[in-house]
């Protein structure tokens, strides 16, 4: 359950929409997908932030800190339970061991996870910083059928 809420929550960020006058203050500013892809490596969030959109980007680094803390956390307790096994041979120390292990496993995949997706939404927003609502336009035309289109337009 905490795994598919905890996969939910990231994706929830992608959908997030950016604050309208935040947009309207850096219209025309473009940004680097290359920086973002860069800073969104090293730190998860980091495209985000160099977008133009900090709550994202805090949101991807919290989830970040958070899963990293924890693999941290089960991998220091898997050695120290291998360590013990080790001196006793116990089969309940190699359990202990066996099962931080896999926790640590788990956490690193949805570390791996956060990091990636943040990683592209801060490329996709830092393409489209300079992508402006007001240089849409809508066309609408008749077909000889009868049928109405319509057409998106973007003026660059």
């Amino acid at each position: 359950m905490k795994k598919c809420l905890l996969l939910f929550l990231i994706l929830l960020m992608t959908l997030l929409p950016g604050e309208a006058q935040e947009e309207q203050e850096k219209q025309g500013e473009s940004k680097s997908a290359l920086t973002a892809l860069a800073l969104g490596t090293v730190i998860p969030g980091g495209g985000d932030f160099y977008a133009g959109k900090p709550l994202k980007g805090f949101i991807y680094f919290a989830i970040g800190a958070f899963l990293g803390y924890q693999t941290y956390h089960y991998w220091r307790e898997s050695d120290k339970a291998y360590e013990l096994y080790e001196r006793t041979g116990g089969e309940n120390d190699y359990s202990r061991y066996e099962t931080a292990y896999d926790r640590t496993q788990q956490y690193l995949y949805f570390y791996l996870i956060n990091l990636a997706v943040s990683v592209l939404d801060g490329v996709v927003e830092a393409s489209l910083s300079d992508w402006s609502v007001e240089n849409v336009h809508i066309e609408q035309a008749r077909t000889e059928d009868g049928r109405t289109v319509l057409s998106l337009k973007k003026e660059f």
